[in-house]
């Protein structure tokens, strides 16, 4: 390990360790139980439809995957975070609206000129699906969500997203995976994604990959009142 300090080696070496006795116990378990333990999944994944994936793209990046999406439009993303990327996608798709959804705000890095708040750019603090039950119905163009990754919360973030979406428009979710290696915890996205594109029937128009295995997975309302822009 080049270039580490001491204390990074030790660090390493206990998180090596402790990956190793992690494996050990998942493997002890599973040869006296089948299926996975319960503690590593959060909500049952289910497969989506086959006939919901017609169409679909695979794209190698989420920034790429914005490329196949109108510019100009009426966006909101839950979950900003630093806000690093929501200001990317508002300078280079020349947003007409930029929503930023979060329970903490104070964390953004990035600053927008006063003149676009308020006109262009707004701010909602608060639970994400608290502040997306105060929009109306089809208001948005997109919806990027990336808040809380347990199945209970993101299935109350989809329920709302589907509401505020415009016939035609996009909802798209952020770690598509079950477990995230970074934290150690299991991720509820891909339980609570599939479930709702089954139960609406909403075609996936794309997966956009990620290179540590936080995919995108975005689908689209039918629209029955205007052409569909397909990602494929």
């Amino acid at each position: 390990m080049p270039n580490t300090t001491t204390a990074e080696a030790a660090d390493f070496l206990e998180l090596k360790a402790a990956a190793k006795q992690f494996r050990a116990a998942i493997t002890k378990y599973r040869q006296g139980n089948p299926g996975q333990p319960k503690g590593l999944l959060d909500g049952t994944p289910v497969p989506i439809e086959p006939s919901l994936l017609d169409g679909a793209r695979l794209i190698a990046d989420r920034r790429v995957a914005f490329e196949h999406i109108p510019s100009h439009a009426v966006a909101c993303e839950v979950g900003v975070q630093t806000g690093q990327f929501s200001k990317e996608l508002f300078e280079k798709y020349d947003l007409a609206e930029l929503h930023l959804v979060d329970s903490r705000l104070d964390k953004m890095t990035v600053a927008y000129e006063d003149v676009l708040l308020g006109s262009r750019v707004f701010k909602h603090e608060g639970m994400s699906w608290d502040v997306l039950a105060t929009f109306p119905n089809d208001k948005f163009d997109w919806i990027y969500i990336d808040a809380a990754h347990d199945y209970a919360a993101v299935k109350k973030d989809l329920e709302q997203a589907c509401r505020v979406v415009k016939p035609g428009g996009y909802v798209i979710c952020n770690d598509y995976t079950t477990w995230s290696w970074s934290e150690g915890v299991a991720y509820g996205v891909v339980a609570a994604v599939n479930e709702c594109v089954n139960e609406r029937k909403w075609p996936v128009r794309y997966l956009a990959l990620n290179h540590m295995g936080y995919h995108d997975l975005a689908f689209q309302r039918p629209s029955t009142t205007r052409p569909s822009h397909d990602a494929a």
